[in-house]
C-alpha cells in the first residue's frame, strides 16, 4: 500500500497530471501550513474528524458559506481563531443567482493564492459547503488555470429526511406520493469544463445520477441523444420497486441494458473507470460523448476531473429552479479526495 503523508490509500489513480488518492481522513493526513486558503462549511467538526485534521484548520484565509447545508445535525459551529471571510452563496436555484456568486468565488481564490508565498500553494474544500456545480466549478477553475499544486476535498457521505421520510424510501414509493419530481432544472455548462463542443454530430449522453433518476432521465430527451450511457449510484436501485422504474425508463429510451453501470456514490476512481468505459463503447467519430453530472457530490467531482484532464468531453450539470429543505443525516467516515499536481516543484 502506498503512504499518503501518514496514511495508508486504499485507492489512487492518475489522471491528466493529476495523482488522485481518496480514503478517509483517518488514513490520510492533512498538509502542514501550506492551505492558501479553504472553503468550509459553518459547521464542521463531526465526530468522524480527527484532531490531526481540526488542528490544521487554521488557514492563511477560510471561506465559511453561510448559505449553504447550515441545518445540519450533530456538528458544532467554527471556532473564532480561524481568520474567516463570509459569504452567502446558495443551493444555485437558477443560473443566474450561481454566476454572481461564481465571481465571488473566483475572487476569494485569487486573492489569497495571489497573496500566499508558499511554494506549494493548496486548497481544502469541504464538499458539503458548496452545491455540485460550484464544487465542478471550483475544482476545474484551479485545475484548468494550474493556480494551485494540490487540492483537498472533503466529502461527508449522508442521508435525508423529507417530510419525516428517508429519501430513498419516498423515491421509492414514486412520484404520486411526493412533489420532488415537479422541481424542474435545466442542463447548465459548468465553467471551465467546457469541452470541445461538436455541435454538428449527433450526441452521446453519459449521464451520472442517483436518487433522482426519474427525473434526470426522463429530462435526457431534450437533448435527442443518439446513444445514452447510464452510471448510477448503487443505492438508488437497492430496492426493488426503484429497480424497476428504472429498467422501465430505460426501455422507454431504447438505453441498453449494458449501458447500465452501478457504483458506489463515494468512489472517484471507479466512477472515472466507467466514464472511460462509456466512452469506449462508441468507438467511432461520427458521434459526439456529453458528460451530464446529477447525483452526490463524488460523481460530479469525477465527471469535473474526467473532462478537463482526459476525454476534453463538454460537462453539464442540472441547475434546479427551487430547492426543498431537506434534514441531513451524516453516514460513515469522512472520505478525503486528494489531489497532486505530478508537475508541480
Amino acid at each position: 500500500m502506498m503512504k499518503i503523508n501518514g496514511g495508508d490509500a486504499f485507492s489512487s489513480h492518475r489522471i491528466g497530471w493529476y495523482d488522485l488518492y481518496e480514503d478517509t481522513i483517518e488514513n490520510i493526513s492533512p498538509y502542514d501550513n501550506i492551505y492558501a486558503c479553504g472553503i468550509l462549511s459553518p459547521r464542521y467538526i463531526h465526530s468522524e474528524y480527527t484532531l490531526e485534521w481540526i488542528n490544521q484548520l487554521n488557514f492563511y484565509k477560510c471561506g465559511v458559506n453561510l448559505g449553504y447545508n447550515i441545518n445540519q445535525n450533530g456538528l458544532v459551529v467554527y471556532s473564532d481563531r480561524i481568520n474567516q471571510e463570509y459569504f452567502r452563496w446558495s443551493d444555485s436555484e437558477n443560473t443566474m443567482i450561481f454566476a454572481k456568486e461564481f465571481q465571488q468565488m473566483r475572487h476569494f481564490f485569487d486573492k489569497n493564492l495571489r497573496n500566499f508565498s508558499g511554494k506549494r500553494r493548496r486548497v481544502l474544500i469541504d464538499a458539503t459547503a458548496i452545491s455540485k456545480i460550484a464544487l465542478s466549478s471550483i475544482v476545474g477553475m484551479l485545475v484548468r488555470t494550474r493556480a494551485v499544486s494540490g487540492i483537498d476535498i472533503l466529502y461527508q457521505q449522508a442521508d435525508y429526511q423529507y417530510n419525516g421520510l428517508w429519501l430513498h424510501d419516498v423515491y421509492a414509493a414514486g412520484p404520486l406520493h411526493h412533489d420532488i419530481n415537479d422541481i424542474d432544472f435545466c442542463f447548465s455548462a459548468v465553467p471551465y469544463s467546457e469541452g470541445k463542443y461538436k455541435p454538428n454530430l449527433p450526441r452521446h449522453i453519459i449521464l451520472l445520477c442517483g436518487l433522482d433518476f426519474q427525473r434526470t432521465i426522463a429530462k435526457i430527451r431534450e437533448l435527442e441523444p443518439a446513444r445514452i450511457d447510464l452510471i448510477i449510484e448503487d443505492e438508488a436501485v437497492r430496492d426493488s420497486k426503484s429497480f424497476a422504474s428504472l429498467q422501465s425508463l430505460c426501455r422507454n429510451l431504447d438505453i441498453d441494458p449494458d449501458g447500465i453501470l452501478k457504483t458506489k456514490r463515494w468512489n472517484l476512481n471507479e466512477t472515472i473507470k466507467l466514464i472511460d468505459l462509456a466512452i469506449s463503447r462508441i468507438n467511432r467519430t461520427n458521434i459526439h460523448s456529453i458528460i451530464i453530472s446529477a447525483g452526490g457530490k463524488p460523481f460530479a467531482t469525477a465527471a469535473t476531473l474526467h473532462s478537463i484532464l482526459k476525454s476534453e468531453c463538454p460537462l453539464l450539470a442540472t441547475v434546479p429552479d427551487r430547492v426543498v429543505h431537506m434534514q441531513r443525516m451524516p453516514l460513515n467516515k469522512c472520505k478525503l479526495y486528494r489531489l497532486d499536481d505530478r508537475t508541480s516543484v
